[in-house]
C-alpha cells in the first residue's frame, strides 16, 4: 500500500457503539446522565452506608472511566 493511503477496510470498520451513542451526546448530557445513574446506585439508609457506596461508586467510575469520575468529584465536591 503506497505511502500516506488509508487501508478501505481500516476506513469503513464502524466505531464501537458506546463512542458512537457519546459522539452524539453533548458534555452537559454525558454529565447528567453519570450523575442520575450514581444517584440510584446512592439510595442509602444511614450515613455510613451512603459513605460506603459512594466510595465504592467513584472507585467504580475510576476504573470504567476517569472522565465520569471527575465530572462526579466536581459536581459533589468532595
Amino acid at each position: 500500500m503506497a505511502e500516506g493511503r488509508i487501508d478501505p477496510v481500516v476506513a469503513a470498520a464502524p466505531a464501537p457503539i458506546t463512542s458512537r451513542i457519546a459522539s452524539g451526546l453533548r458534555r452537559t448530557d454525558r454529565v447528567v446522565l453519570a450523575t442520575g445513574g450514581i444517584l440510584l446506585l446512592l439510595l442509602p439508609l444511614s450515613v455510613t452506608q451512603f459513605r460506603v457506596s459512594l466510595y465504592f461508586t467513584l472507585e467504580s467510575l475510576l476504573l470504567i472511566s476517569p472522565f465520569l469520575a471527575a465530572s462526579v468529584l466536581s459536581l459533589i465536591h468532595i
